[in-house]
């Protein structure tokens, strides 16, 4: 087969790109990754985004009074839970890394990440504990999930679908937790939430969960028609939750906004999951992982909108 004829500068430029043995590197050196900051991008608005709605909703509902010793508790058991989250997902991260190197060297660079962010994170917890034992009452909620996350990394498959789902839920629980902490909630608190509550915590979880299979579709099963039919149904059934859940709050005219603006986001999902797998199959180079997680920032701020509504309305 005949070569097109290059220009020298372009020539140039191939080679440079495809010296030999440079990718190898440098895909070594991703793949080693940095146990100090998580390069798990995907990851961030799961984790930040429910943290800081309950926080919103928290301030919003919390019966202390701003300026008062009782706010001022609130603020710090906040604070502990949030860095008690953020550090825990740090340490879960590290230890990813750890268990999965084979290095000697490299499990001693990981160690000391695993070591210090899981130090905070009990710390953390064991202040929020003190300033409020109540909060004891999420620990039998969150830990079956948390361990089944731990599982799957031990089992070396830290990107499963239940995986995902397990670690997308406990952080979509993030949202009455904080309330619970702001409102001093009884135990139980998320059985005796205002329903609005619930229901934006569900939507958010429904949302998130199914990010996962929907970027799989974009990525890791490109190309896959089952895993696409997948990914359809289950944003289907999604909207058609959201839209039971909500729509007796449309007709009655309570929480409409929020119920409004969440099945318009589920809406929205379950046409990107059946239209933008088709048009990165005609155009792969345009749908990078970069391209996909931009594009879910709308409905992840659009979401946030609406649970923050629900204060207000």
């Amino acid at each position: 087969m005949s070569r097109q004829p290059t220009s020298p500068v372009t020539s140039s430029k191939s080679s440079h790109r495809e010296r030999p043995g440079t990718s190898t590197r440098r895909r070594k050196r991703q793949s080693r990754g940095n146990a100090w900051v998580p390069n798990q991008h995907g990851a961030w608005a799961m984790l930040i985004m429910p943290m800081f709605v309950g926080v919103i909703l928290g301030l919003l509902l919390s019966p202390a009074a701003p300026g008062t010793p009782e706010r001022f508790k609130v603020y710090a058991l906040m604070a502990a839970i949030a860095v008690m989250w953020l550090f825990g997902y740090f340490a879960f991260y590290a230890f990813g890394l750890w268990h999965k190197t084979r290095s000697k060297q490299r499990k001693k660079e990981y160690r000391a990440p695993l070591v210090v962010y899981g130090a905070i994170t009990v710390i953390a917890g064991l202040s929020a504990l003190a300033m409020n034992w109540q909060m004891l009452w999420w620990v039998p909620i969150f830990l079956p999930l948390v361990v089944w996350a731990f599982v799957e990394v031990i089992r070396r498959h830290p990107r499963s679908l239940s995986s995902g789902v397990s670690t997308t839920v406990a952080s979509s629980l993030m949202i009455p937790v904080m309330v619970s902490a702001a409102v001093q909630g009884p135990p139980g608190f998320f059985f005796y939430a205002p329903a609005q509550l619930i229901i934006a915590t569900l939507c958010v979880a429904l949302y998130f969960v199914g990010t996962i299979p929907y970027v799989k579709t974009l990525i890791r099963e490109k190309g896959n028609p089952s895993y696409v039919k997948f990914s359809v149904i289950y944003h289907f059934i999604a909207l058609i939750v959201v839209s039971i859940m909500c729509v007796p709050l449309l007709i009655l005219g309570v929480f409409w906004p929020s119920a409004l603006i969440f099945i318009l986001t589920m809406a929205w999902c379950l046409y990107r999951a059946w239209r933008v797998p088709a048009l990165a199959a005609n155009n792969p180079r345009a749908w990078t992982p970069k391209r996909v997680g931009m594009r879910e920032i709308w409905p992840t701020l659009t979401l946030a909108v609406g649970c923050v509504a629900i204060a207000f309305f």
